[in-house]
């Protein structure tokens, strides 16, 4: 009997060693939920059943079906062991969908994250509904509002579904797609670009302006400033096109380009709008 003792103890231990690598590793997670280990602002936690729980940072854990919703100043960040890392941004809203020991799926519904898959743990797939980004090892980014979908991946590679003529998203590469599903694929740009044609004329008598320009694909443009305020969304090539109407007088025409990912930039134009036209002055003399 004795001689059993020392292999079935060395065969116990060298388990529990097996089960703590690899829960470790991310490989492993019976029952698996996501871990906080960062909150600030306001943040929202529902569980499977829409009741709001408490969070407290490194105790709290979410789970398959459970909700995060961050308001204008909330931010939380979630591990899931050592294998994945999820940022969530302000004014966004999660749902974790599937999680086994072999892949975790996000449902971003609005809003931003940020993600850090390692190797040797789970894949992460995050997206809104037919539209997927998913990843093995990488750090990448995902944005999503009513209708626009955008992916920038830092390190590693993201492969996509459900997105039209692209299907794997590389480092240092930005990819958006719009409402009909056309995506644009680029690289992540340093700082956001904004052209705007103005007209050549500051002094006009027409009432209205066209202005044409380009930006990310996908921003949203503002345009203040003007008679009445005007928001437009740039195309898959980043170019937009918007008619505005002047007020009478001297004016500064504002427009504005907000990105997927929150970058923002202006440019402005000083105009003068004067349909009153010149006045004449003086008497008629009469001819004898």
């Amino acid at each position: 009997m004795n001689r059993w003792v020392k292999p079935i103890a060395l065969l116990m231990g060298i388990v529990v060693i097996a089960i703590g690598v690899l829960n470790y590793m991310g490989t492993f997670k019976p029952g698996a939920e996501f871990v906080v280990t960062s909150v600030s602002g306001d943040v929202t936690f529902r569980n499977e059943g829409g009741e709001v729980q408490d969070i407290v940072a490194g105790a709290t854990r979410v789970g398959e079906s459970e909700t995060i919703t961050t308001g204008n100043d909330g931010t939380i960040v979630m591990k899931l062991g050592e294998g994945i890392e999820l940022a969530v941004d302000s004014s966004a809203s999660i749902r974790v969908g599937s999680l086994t020991d072999s892949g975790v799926e996000i449902e971003l519904d609005s809003g931003r994250v940020k993600a850090e898959v390692r190797s040797g743990g789970p894949t992460l797939a995050v997206g809104k509904g037919d539209r997927k980004f998913k990843a093995s090892e990488s750090v990448f980014e995902v944005s999503a509002d009513d209708e626009h979908t955008a992916v920038r991946v830092r390190t590693g590679t993201v492969t996509a579904t459900g997105v039209d003529t692209v299907t794997e998203i590389g480092a240092g590469q930005s990819v958006a797609v719009m409402p009909n599903g056309q995506a644009s694929i680029s690289d992540i740009p340093k700082d956001l670009l904004l052209e705007v044609d103005w007209p050549e004329e500051n002094r006009t008598r027409f009432t209205k302006a066209l202005l044409k320009g380009k930006t990310d694909p996908g921003s949203l443009v503002h345009v203040l400033g003007v008679r009445e305020a005007v928001e437009v969304r740039a195309g898959k090539d980043g170019r937009f096109e918007v008619q505005v109407e002047l007020n009478e007088g001297l004016q500064t025409v504002r427009v504005a380009a907000k990105s997927l990912f929150g970058e923002e930039i202006a440019a402005q134009w000083d105009v003068e709008l004067d349909t009153t036209g010149p006045s004449i002055r003086g008497e008629v003399l009469a001819t004898p």
